[in-house]
C-alpha cells in the first residue's frame, strides 16, 4: 500500500486504493508518518487528496502543519546563522532543510527538517565554529576522529529538543574516497543576488550530495527514498547519470552511488518513466527496511558496512574501525549504556552484535 501511495505522488494515472483497512495500515506505519507531510503537500498539488478517507487526510494534515510550524522556526535561526556568515565574510552552503525543501518540493510544510546542516570550507572551520557560538550555540561533543563535521546546539524555550547545527567542510569521512569537495564549491552559486558569500549547490551536486546522504543512512526511512525520487522528479531532464558515476568513479564513491540509487530504482520501477539509470544494479533491494526479515536486514548491513567503498583499503579501513571503534564511536553507538573502561565497552559492544548475530540466524 505504501508502495501504491508514493507511486501516486508522482505519477496522475495511478489511483488510489479504495479499501479503508489500507489507509489505517499506512497511519500504523511509521515510516510512512515520517513522510506524512510530504505524503499530503504532494497529494494536494495534485488533487488527489480527496479520494482519500477523512481520517487519513486529518492525519496528515496534522502532520504537515506540524512540520510547517517546525520548518518556518528552523528556517528563520537558518537565515539568522547565513546573514552571520555574510557579515563575517565566511562562505557558506546550506545543506538539505528548509531552503532544500523550498527548492525542490515547493513547498516549506512538505518535507521535515530537525536541524540545520551547513558547508563550509576547512580553512574557516573554526572562524565559522566561533560565530556559531556567539549565537548562542554550544559544542555538542567532541570531535570524532576523521570525521567530516562538528555540532553544536542551542536549548529551545518550551521544546523538548534543542536545535542543532551541524558544520561540515566534507561529505564523507576522511580517507574514504577521493572526494573533491572543491567542486562542488566551484559549480555553486549565490544564493539570493543580495549576498555574496552564502551560496546554493547546483542541482547536480545538490543531486550528488542527496544519494551521499541516504547512502549514510543506509536507506532507512522512506524520507531518504523520497528526497531521491523528488529530486529526479525535479531535474530529470538535466542530470546527467554517466557524468555523476564516470566522476564518482575518480571520486572512489561509485559504489556508494550505485547502490543507493539502485536501492531506489528497484523499490520504485515507476522512476525509469522520468529518467532511465544505465548503471542499476539489480541484486540491490529495498534498504534496511522493518518488513525485510531479519537475514536479509543483516546481509544488507554488512554489504553496506563493508562493501559500499570502491578501494579495497577502504573496505579494510572500515572492518578495522568496527572492530576497534574509537571511544566516541562506542557512545555513539551504546548510549548512555556506555562505561568509563574501554575495555568495559568493547565487552559490552560485542556482547550486544553477537546477541543480535543469534536473533538473526
Amino acid at each position: 500500500m505504501i508502495e501504491t501511495v508514493i507511486q501516486t505522488l508522482f505519477n496522475e494515472k495511478v489511483k488510489l486504493p479504495n479499501e479503508i483497512e489500507r489507509f489505517k495500515d499506512c497511519l500504523n506505519d511509521k515510516d510512512f508518518l515520517s513522510v506524512g507531510a510530504t505524503t499530503y503537500s504532494l497529494l494536494k498539488r495534485q488533487n488527489k487528496l480527496h479520494q482519500t478517507p477523512d481520517f487519513f487526510q486529518n492525519k496528515l494534515q496534522e502532520i504537515y502543519t506540524d512540520t510547517l510550524y517546525k520548518n518556518i522556526f528552523i528556517k528563520n535561526q537558518t537565515m539568522l546563522i547565513l546573514n552571520e556568515f555574510e557579515k563575517q565574510r565566511i562562505e557558506v552552503i546550506p545543506l538539505k532543510g528548509p531552503l532544500f525543501t523550498e527548492k525542490y518540493f515547493g513547498d516549506l510544510g512538505s518535507r521535515y527538517s530537525s536541524d540545520i546542516d551547513l558547508l563550509v570550507k576547512k580553512k574557516d572551520v573554526n572562524k565559522a565554529a566561533e560565530c556559531i557560538k556567539q549565537l548562542g550555540f554550544h559544542t555538542e561533543k567532541e570531535e570524532i576522529e576523521l570525521h567530516f563535521h562538528c555540532g553544536f546546539y542551542k536549548e529551545i524555550t518550551n521544546s523538548p529538543c534543542p536545535l542543532a547545527v551541524e558544520l561540515h567542510w566534507d561529505l564523507v569521512k576522511e580517507n574514504t574516497s577521493n572526494l573533491d569537495i572543491e567542486a562542488f564549491w566551484s559549480d555553486s552559486t549565490r544564493f539570493q543576488s543580495t549576498y555574496q558569500y552564502v551560496k546554493e549547490l547546483s542541482d547536480y551536486h545538490a543531486f550528488y550530495m542527496i544519494c551521499l546522504h541516504g547512502w549514510r543512512h543506509n536507506l532507512d526511512s522512506l524520507k531518504y527514498y523520497l528526497d531521491i525520487i523528488q529530486m529526479i522528479y525535479r531535474i530529470a531532464l538535466s542530470l546527467n547519470f554517466t557524468r555523476l558515476i564516470n566522476e564518482a568513479e575518480y571520486h572512489q564513491t561509485k559504489r556508494r552511488l550505485v547502490r543507493t540509487i539502485s536501492l531506489v530504482y528497484n523499490q520504485y520501477p515507476f522512476l525509469t518513466e522520468f529518467k532511465n539509470f544505465p548503471y542499476l544494479a539489480q541484486n540491490k533491494g529495498r534498504g534496511n527496511h522493518p518488513k525485510k526479515k531479519a537475514i536479509h536486514k543483516y546481509l544488507n548491513f554488512l554489504d553496506y558496512q563493508f562493501l559500499s567503498y570502491d578501494s579495497f583499503a577502504h573496505r579494510l579501513r572500515e572492518l578495522v574501525i568496527w572492530i576497534f571503534p574509537s571511544r566516541n564511536e562506542i557512545i555513539t553507538q551504546l548510549g548512555n549504556r556506555h562505561k568509563r573502561l574501554l575495555i568495559v565497552n568493547y565487552f559490552v559492544l560485542y556482547k550486544e552484535r553477537l546477541l543480535n548475530m543469534w536473533k538473526v540466524w
